[in-house]
C-alpha cells in the first residue's frame, strides 16, 4: 500500500505529536508499506532526523522536506499557505509517479485545503483528529 502522510510543521521540535507521527510512519514502513512523509523543512538532513528519534533508516520510508514559513524570533510569523501549496505540488508529482492509496493527515486546515483541490481526484483521505477542540 502506498501511503502519504503530510504534517505542516518541522520534526525536531520535541512536541509529542511530531514524535508520534514519525514513529507511526516508521511502523507503517516496517510493516511493508511504502510511506512518503511530507513535513516542514528543518535544518537537519535525513540521518539527523532518524538519529534524533533514536532510530536507523528504514526501507520504504521517504522523508520529503517541504518549504514552510515559521519564525521563532520576534516578530513571530507563521504562514501555512507556503507549506500547503508546496504539499499540493508534491502530491501532484507523487500522483504522476504512481497512485496514492491513502493520504493521511492530522491537521484539519490542511485537510480542508487539499479536499477542495479537484486535481487530487479520488485519493482517499484519512484524517486523525487528536487535538480537535469543539
Amino acid at each position: 500500500m502506498r501511503i502519504v502522510v503530510a504534517h505542516p510543521a518541522g520534526l525536531m521540535t520535541g512536541r509529542a505529536h511530531d514524535v508520534f507521527l514519525f514513529k507511526e510512519c516508521l511502523a507503517l514502513a516496517e510493516a511493508g508499506h511504502e510511506v512518503s512523509f511530507l513535513f516542514g523543512h528543518t535544518t537537519s538532513d535525513e540521518d539527523d532526523l532518524f538519529r534524533y528519534h533514536g532510530r536507523s533508516v528504514v526501507d520504504g520510508l521517504r522523508l520529503l522536506q517541504l518549504p514552510m514559513l515559521r519564525r521563532r524570533r520576534w516578530p513571530r510569523l507563521s504562514w501555512n499557505t507556503v507549506f500547503y501549496r508546496a504539499c499540493l505540488h508534491r502530491l501532484r508529482r507523487l500522483l504522476r509517479e504512481d497512485a496514492i492509496d491513502v493520504l493521511y493527515l492530522s491537521n484539519v486546515r490542511l485537510a480542508r485545503y487539499l479536499m477542495r483541490r479537484p486535481e487530487l481526484g479520488r485519493v482517499p483521505i484519512g484524517l486523525a483528529l487528536h487535538t480537535l477542540e469543539l
